[in-house]
């Protein structure tokens, strides 16, 4: 069973192969751009579906990584090279460049097209820069113009197949063995193509079925972000507790100064109080004093009165 740490870190790359199957059985094959997303996986898929042999090129850090992975390929059947070695006329019948950015260095679609042997098909993928995959938005790469303008310069037939995200479920009835596919695609809507496949060779070839290649949901769903291991070992759930610590830190210090505002503002709000009743106690005071006085106008009015009347 395929490790399925390989679908979080190339969900996009695996159908293909099951695309190309047909073209597989007895078939020297040619891939780019597969050893840095999944290592030997790719080119051990092609063995199963009978591929006499599989050279992958990748970088000098990719191919390292890849021989530390404990997936060392199947012996002489899987052979890593650098990204400029020297490809022999007529090597391979299938040519699978996950990668095509050297297909438009110069002389670059020269190069891999006198590497096919008579009949041999070349398959280059174009990412969609407005188009997201299963992972996140879709890499860069060529775009899709640049990329047909090189390979049409050195193959006669250059066919596209669009390759695009499908999210949904299966509904299976329990107890039926073998029951009938149905597949209905209204709720999705029109669905925005992730890649372009360029299928290229010296004649057109019959493509024209609708692929439907099923993932496990799983690895998808549990990792949004990989969780494996980055091209310099670093782990990114590493750097997500990181910066996770980081936000609760800014969080507690903020919590921190709104604790030293409100302390400030209830010492604040004290001395108001605090004055409030000292003017209140004055304001009695002087209350009680008027009443006194009064009390004495009174008396004075009262004895003044008496004094006339005697």
């Amino acid at each position: 069973m395929m490790d399925p740490q390989l679908f979080r870190g190339g969900s996009e790359l695996l159908p293909r192969y099951l695309f190309v199957e047909p073209w597989l059985d007895g078939r020297r094959v040619l891939e780019v751009g597969a050893v840095g997303r999944l290592g030997t996986a790719g080119a051990e898929l092609c063995l199963q579906r009978k591929a006499r042999n599989v050279v992958s090129l990748g970088t000098a850090e990719e191919i390292e990584r890849a021989g530390r992975s404990g997936r060392p390929g199947r012996g002489a059947r899987i052979e890593l090279l650098p990204l400029d070695a020297e490809l022999p006329a007529g090597a391979f019948d299938l040519a699978l460049l996950h990668d095509s950015a050297p297909l438009v260095a110069p002389s670059g679609a020269e190069r891999f097209s006198r590497a096919l042997a008579p009949g041999g098909r070349l398959v280059a993928v174009a990412p969609n820069p407005g188009g997201l995959d299963l992972g996140g938005p879709t890499a860069a790469g060529p775009g899709y113009s640049e990329l047909v303008g090189a390979l049409s310069a050195a193959f006669r037939s250059v066919q596209v197949v669009v390759q695009s995200p499908l999210v949904g479920y299966t509904l299976v009835p329990y107890g039926v063995e073998s029951p009938e596919t149905a597949v209905d695609g209204t709720l999705a809507g029109a669905v925005e193509p992730s890649h372009y496949l360029l299928v290229c060779g010296a004649e057109p070839v019959a493509v024209e079925e609708l692929s439907l290649v099923a993932l496990p949901a799983r690895p998808l769903l549990e990792a949004r972000v990989p969780a494996a291991a980055d091209a310099d070992g670093a782990d990114p759930r590493a750097a997500q507790l990181a910066e996770l610590e980081r936000t609760a830190q800014q969080l507690r210090e903020g919590l921190a100064a709104s604790e030293a505002a409100r302390a400030e503002r209830d010492s604040w709000v004290s001395g108001l109080r605090r004055e409030l009743e000292e003017r209140e106690a004055a304001l009695t005071w002087r209350e009680q004093e008027s009443s006194a006085a009064a009390g004495d106008a009174a008396a004075a009015r009262r004895e003044a009165e008496t004094y006339r009347e005697d």
